[in-house]
């Protein structure tokens, strides 16, 4: 079985992708996307694998804090096929009792650059002093977490917010943020390129790839204009 490539989380992981062997398959965009997807960027095998990396740092912070729940809020809808995924390994590790929690949390809708503003909604359970875990889709400005984390504590008394993001896209953080805004868990840093699959949109479409793909920008720039 081939080896898998060594991720160093610190350091972005290369444009033209990671795809292992036994993906080989995933490789072979179907016919009527290859107008709108350009390759894949992260197969199913480095996924699996780095989440179950995320789980072991999860379990071990945990257990380091003598803490038996876990109280996650995923965004949707990006973050949801992660943090089911992420749940279940920390299950397999005997971690803590993990409580899903659902928030809306966007500065996108269908656009593909960020309005500048943040929309929060959702109904959560009591969490005045205690722990909470955002399992997030992708971050790039910044601006959505930032502005959830100051929610969380400020409005809603939470003890601490800790972030657990999928992919980073620290190219596209603002100025104010990139010292300002710390990442605890994240999954795999990514270049300034349009991304989607594993749950994660573009324009709405791509959710139920199992994989990451790299996105034709060209093609949603057309539809915008067909609106």
């Amino acid at each position: 079985m081939t080896r898998m490539q060594k991720i160093d989380v610190k350091k972005e992981i290369p444009s033209e992708g990671l795809v292992h062997d036994r993906d080989k398959g995933q490789l072979g965009i179907r016919a009527d996307l290859k107008e709108k997807i350009s390759h894949v960027l992260i197969s199913s095998t480095y996924i699996k694998k780095r989440i179950k990396d995320l789980s072991a740092e999860i379990v071990k912070d945990a257990k380091l804090n003598k803490a038996h729940e876990l109280q996650i809020v995923i965004v949707l809808k990006g973050a949801t096929a992660f943090a089911n995924d992420l749940a279940q390994e920390i299950f397999k590790r005997k971690g803590p009792a993990v409580r899903f929690n659902y928030i809306k949390a966007s500065s996108y809708g269908e656009d593909l650059s960020s309005s500048g503003t943040v929309s929060i909604s959702g109904q959560l359970p009591y969490v005045k002093n205690k722990n909470l875990l955002i399992v997030e889709d992708i971050v790039d400005t910044g601006k959505t977490l930032a502005e959830l984390r100051k929610y969380f504590i400020k409005e809603r008394g939470a003890s601490s917010v800790k972030i657990c993001a999928f992919l980073d896209k620290r190219a596209r953080r603002l100025p104010g943020l990139k010292k300002d805004l710390h990442i605890d868990y994240v999954g795999f840093k990514v270049p300034n390129i349009f991304v989607a699959g594993y749950g994660i949109d573009c324009a709405e479409e791509f959710r139920e790839l199992p994989y990451i793909v790299a996105v034709k920008e060209d093609y949603f720039k057309a539809k915008k204009k067909r609106k």
